[in-house]
């Protein structure tokens, strides 16, 4: 006891070491109320406090949740078994910043769990007056207060980790200075979607109200708050992050004639009037696909699940926007590889099968949106068409399934479909 171990923490399970895992629900961590980012791997450093042997409990400390000694993680392992994991309190300003969302009502009940921070009121620092006016020199140890409130445009607001930095006129000189208002809930990369906030408050500047003391000069005692500032939370910025999700299945704000498929990485960058700050949630493949399964009613959401489920290891999927908003995922057989094309509540399903000896990955993912892009331009009707005539390349195979009465309440049809294209992966 008292010696330090890292492990990692995912949505689904706790890692002691590689190959060695704990599912996350035999800890402490509210799992069921909120998900931790997938973007980078998770390390914790944890210190263990006691070990019961007959249970296989162990209960730690997180002293760093930031650990980059990974090398420890790789080379350590358990001397016995272990069946439950229980953290004494976390550090929540260090924990939520792991966090892609969370339920802040739900974590009530954990609150005996977590060490908050509520918040708090600094400055940090004056700003040279923009022009020098003669005031006359303060006699030794004058103390006067200072009232302020103000409306200040966005622009003079700037997101910081933790706080809002503010730049407010001195009531009495032609200053500024710059309060800070601290909210836990803020992040940097926020800066670039202040025009969202802006829009969900429906506020389009922000008031900041407060007082200081000016002794000698110095100014002491700073009080100051917004309300516009603290209305910025967890459920406001899981709302935005809804929104700017919901916003990919639109047309792009520009067309590109060329390109058919997007990964991640660069989706956004087709809606960069409409999504400025581009992909700032830090969102990966699973996470859009995640979202648009659990918060919309698709019609193909089955189909959907289970192809993400078959996606092959180490490929990214790949997106269609224009004219309909679509996944491209591709999926291995035997002795073909499947590229499968499946529109967001579509009614079909459109299956092309290349031999995996005809050329590499990275070219077959080239021919596929080549035939995207034809699709585009020509119609889905057309391409079958065509198709059927033996026009397309013979060593490209081309299948299509129909979603068999997939909005029907009463037959579920799904194993059908699943059987279809399970027979023509080869």
């Amino acid at each position: 006891m008292g010696k330090t171990v890292v492990i990692q923490i995912t949505n689904d399970q706790v890692l002691l070491s590689p190959g060695i895992n704990l599912p996350i629900a035999h800890t402490n961590i509210p799992v069921a109320h909120l998900r931790f980012s997938s973007h980078n791997p998770i390390y914790w450093e944890v210190e263990q406090l006691s070990f019961d042997a007959a249970a296989g409990e162990l209960r730690v400390r997180v002293v760093d949740y930031e650990s980059r000694k990974v090398n420890l993680f790789k080379q350590q392992a358990p001397k016995k078994a272990i069946y439950r994991l229980l953290f004494e309190k976390f550090d929540w300003l260090a924990l939520q910043r792991q966090l892609t969302s969370f339920q802040k009502s739900m974590l009530q009940d954990y609150m005996d769990n977590l060490e908050t921070h509520p918040f708090s009121y600094q400055i940090s620092k004056i700003v040279p007056p923009k022009k020098i006016t003669p005031v006359a020199p303060p006699t030794a140890a004058s103390r006067q207060k200072v009232v302020f409130a103000q409306s200040l445009k966005w622009p003079a607001v700037q997101l910081k980790m933790g706080y809002a930095e503010c730049r407010v006129d001195h009531p009495h000189r032609e200053q500024e200075v710059v309060v800070r208002v601290n909210n836990d809930f803020l992040l940097p990369e926020f800066e670039t979607i202040k025009a969202w906030f802006a829009k969900k408050l429906q506020r389009k500047r922000v008031d900041v109200v407060g007082s200081w003391e000016e002794v000698d000069g110095q100014i002491e005692n700073l009080r100051v708050k917004s309300e516009v500032i603290g209305l910025i939370g967890p459920d406001l910025i899981e709302s935005i992050r809804y929104q700017r999700s919901y916003a990919l299945t639109k047309a792009p704000s520009r067309f590109l004639p060329d390109k058919s498929l997007f990964t991640t990485d660069d989706i956004f960058d087709a809606f960069e009037d409409s999504l400025e700050g581009g992909n700032v949630f830090g969102q990966e493949d699973a996470d859009i696909l995640q979202f648009l399964l659990e918060k919309s009613e698709v019609r193909n959401k089955k189909q959907l699940a289970f192809l993400a489920s078959q996606q092959l290891a180490g490929e990214k999927l790949r997106y269609s926007l224009h004219p309909n908003f679509g996944f491209l995922f591709v999926l291995e057989g035997e002795n073909c590889r499947h590229f499968i094309w499946e529109l967001l509540n579509s009614h079909a399903t459109y299956l092309w099968s290349i031999e995996k000896t005809a050329g590499s990955i990275t070219a077959q993912w080239q021919r596929v949106e080549a035939v995207i892009n034809s699709i585009r331009t020509q119609g889905r009707e057309a391409y079958k068409q065509s198709y059927r005539a033996e026009v397309a390349t013979d060593d490209l195979i081309f299948n299509h399934l129909p979603h068999e009465k997939s909005g029907s309440d009463f037959v579920d049809h799904f194993p059908r479909w699943r059987h279809r294209l399970l027979e023509h992966l080869v």
